[in-house]
């Protein structure tokens, strides 16, 4: 395979931030992509400026209608046999298509593959250092096929892309989830290699991240819980999330720590406190690997200034997924129906 094969694909809106870097680094890349195709999702700033001056191919959409849309755009433009979607806030490796031409040569079956995320972040802000390594240790534990595509980066065989309608396009955020999800379903085979890393450039503040947090929890649980209730746990298990337990418990656990502590406050019985403990405990291992990686990286005093806003950031997920299974369970949400 050479990389002669390879169409990138960029959705993006209001990315000048980012896209400038995004694309210096395609353009490093040895060998080269065939294409570089950036999807202007109606911005209101210069993004297609930007992508022009770097030389690459714009489609402009009139209205912002989401990334789901945006990848099908670039797609429809796209010539070469394996599309390469990632994000205009991604920056990739120069040898990237090198490793993807050896993961495909290694895997012929394999209908896509997603990369990870490296440990190194450029983005300055703590909560942006935090996030980067919360994704590096949400994708650590993965081996072998995997259930979803990881949009920030991804490459799709065309032919497998075409066949299976593209992205789809009611979703504006957990489209990666749906998109992987239907995959696995018509019998394909997605993977992750963890020898294809990219750096994240977003940066997040505290009250950007928890809200990104709460979009994010809410659009995934609606779409697990609609699956659940309609194929089951072996058809929800396998398809659709890369989370392992220790992560999908992290969120519940909180909550319940949350409940018994401000129960304590009204009612300090010892029960209470032993059950407080107890889910303090459990909280602790959860997070303990996500934090050892932490202190090796930035230190301790970072780490302990960050705990605080991890446990207020898994309330707010908390309260996403509750919120996602009153709607699966109790109301009739369209996206229930276009899943």
């Amino acid at each position: 395979m050479v990389a002669s094969r390879y169409s990138v694909i960029i959705p993006s809106y209001n990315a000048t931030s980012t896209l400038r870097d995004c694309l210096r680094a395609l353009n490093a890349c040895s060998p080269s992509p065939t294409e570089i195709i950036v999807v202007n999702d109606g911005s209101l700033d210069g993004t297609s400026d930007v992508a022009r001056q770097n030389g690459v191919i714009v489609v402009d959409c009139v209205t912002n209608l989401g990334p789901a849309n945006a990848r099908n755009q670039g797609a429809a433009q796209a010539s070469a046999e394996i599309l390469v979607f990632i994000d205009a806030d991604i920056v990739v490796k120069p040898d990237v298509f090198q490793r993807l031409s050896a993961f495909f040569l290694a895997y012929p079956e394999a209908a896509g593959v997603s990369g990870t995320y490296s440990e190194t972040c450029p983005a300055a802000s703590g909560f942006s250092q935090y996030k980067n390594l919360y994704l590096v240790q949400s994708f650590a534990w993965i081996t072998g096929p995997i259930g979803m595509v990881n949009t920030s980066f991804s490459a799709i065989k065309k032919e497998v892309f075409d066949a299976s309608g593209g992205f789809n396009i009611n979703w504006r955020l957990g489209e990666d989830a749906v998109y992987g999800a239907s995959l696995i379903d018509s019998g394909y085979r997605l993977f992750l290699c963890h020898d294809i890393q990219v750096e994240h450039l977003k940066e997040y503040t505290s009250l950007g991240l928890l809200g990104d947090s709460y979009r994010k929890a809410f659009y995934f649980s609606l779409f697990l819980g609609s699956r659940l209730l309609r194929k089951g746990y072996s058809v929800w298990r396998k398809a659709g999330h890369h989370h392992s337990f220790a992560a999908m418990a992290l969120a519940p656990t909180s909550g319940l720590l949350l409940l018994v502590l401000m129960s304590l406050i009204l009612l300090p019985h010892p029960i209470l406190v032993w059950l407080g403990l107890g889910l303090t405990l459990a909280y602790s291992i959860l997070t303990a690997t996500l934090w050892s990686r932490f202190v090796k990286h930035k230190g301790f005093a970072s780490t302990v200034i960050l705990i605080p806003f991890q446990f207020v950031e898994n309330i707010v997920v908390c309260l996403a997924v509750l919120y996602a299974l009153f709607c699966v369970f109790f109301t009739n949400h369209p996206l229930i129906r276009q899943s």
